[in-house]
């Protein structure tokens, strides 16, 4: 079958480290040691003032450092740190391990910081996100 369909997109790149592993919530995206990797969905500064301070990010969280030499991919990209590293992004959201992890498939990170009104916190990189922002 020649051509390209108009039904089928071809999915976005992804950094080379990027591994997937499977989990009781179904595939996420993980890091190349299949550590489960979150980023921050809802209201950054609504999580911070809510449900997460800076002390509790610090606490909680391992943000995923991205070399000096990192070129945007797909749909992952970097933003700056205060202290000068970069972190990588997924749909422009900071992207971290979770401390309460310890073995490869673990995801207790998800779901953390929710708050009450379940309207944003973390959530792991769910594999099948790369399908769902084909079809938008």
């Amino acid at each position: 079958m020649g051509g390209t369909s108009p039904f089928f997109k071809t999915p976005p790149g992804v950094p080379d480290w990027v591994t997937y592993q499977e989990t009781d919530i179904g595939p996420v995206m993980a890091t190349s040691d299949n550590m489960t990797l979150y980023t921050v969905t809802g209201n950054w500064e609504k999580i911070r003032t809510t449900t997460c301070n800076e002390t509790c990010v610090d606490a909680n969280w391992d943000p995923i450092i991205a070399p000096d030499n990192s070129a945007p991919i797909g749909n992952w990209s970097t933003r700056p740190l205060p202290d000068g590293q970069q972190q990588w992004t997924y749909l422009g959201s900071p992207v971290s391990t979770f401390k309460g992890d310890r073995i490869p498939g673990d995801t207790y990170g998800d779901k953390f910081g929710t708050g009450s009104d379940i309207r944003g916190g973390w959530g792991a990189i769910l594999q099948e996100s790369l399908i769902q922002n084909l079809v938008r």
